[in-house]
């Protein structure tokens, strides 16, 4: 496992059910803006909040330390450190993709697996087994196309 979990989920469950969960992380996988960050020619990202635009680097460079006041007009461009952006309508560009599989890891006591995974961002998996009145955490880490390393937890509470 690469990393703390950036979110924590819980779900209950009976003894001898499964429980079946979707963990979306679409939010997650918006390539959003970083200060003093490298950010090389044709990339993209989307401005934190999101305002509904996104931004090709034109001019490879570092950003500021600050994020800039984003263009709302497609085409125009914004000096952002030695960056330069270009505002462009909205689309999956600045979107990054689940690869592959999801990794899943359960304690002993309780079983996870991993069901299917769609490039949008939701991931299902199933989590059987367990004893009365434990909880269970289990760590679900998202590998991307990008190369991130997105790292959940989903704890288990096991109630009659």
């Amino acid at each position: 496992m690469t990393g703390a979990p950036i979110q924590t989920f819980s779900e209950q469950k009976r003894p001898g059910e499964s429980l079946d969960y979707v963990l979306d992380v679409r939010a997650e996988l918006e390539r959003r803006w970083r200060p003093n960050r490298e950010y090389g020619l044709g990339d993209w990202v989307r401005s934190t909040p999101p305002n509904g635009w996104d931004y090709e680097c034109t001019d490879a460079g570092r950003s500021d330390s600050r994020q800039p006041s984003w263009p709302t007009v497609a085409g125009r461009t914004r000096v952002d450190g030695s960056v330069v952006w270009t505002c462009r309508e909205s689309g999956t560009n600045a979107v990054d993709t689940i690869a592959g599989l999801v990794g899943v890891a359960a304690p002993a006591g309780i079983s996870a697996v991993h069901l299917a995974t769609d490039a949008r961002g939701e991931a299902r998996i199933r989590v059987g087994g367990g004893t009365a009145g434990q909880d269970y955490s289990v760590l679900l880490t998202v590998s991307t196309v990008s190369g991130q390393v997105l790292v959940y937890e989903l704890v288990v509470e096991v109630r009659e």
